[in-house]
């Protein structure tokens, strides 16, 4: 039986793909939006969540809504 995806571990999935959209990786989105580096490491594999400032800090580095995070996800989620 495999695991259930978070909302967390959904939106992470979605930052990815606009990481991968853009071209942009890890070490340069953290520091665009100000996350140090281990931070912006550990919640793009999961291990934790980005907080509310961090979504908006990397929607303005990336220059997209932060709700195209969460719309996503959550559009991820109810088509599983």
């Amino acid at each position: 039986m495999t695991a259930t995806p978070t909302l967390g571990s959904r939106v992470a999935a979605e930052v990815r793909a606009e990481m991968a959209r853009q071209q942009v990786s890890g070490i340069a989105l953290a520091e665009r939006s100000g996350i140090s580096p281990a931070t912006m490491s550990r919640s793009l594999t999961g291990a934790r969540a980005f907080d509310l400032a961090e979504l908006l800090s990397i929607a303005e580095a990336l220059d997209v809504p932060a709700s195209q995070f969460l719309v996503r996800a959550e559009a991820q989620a109810a088509a599983s």
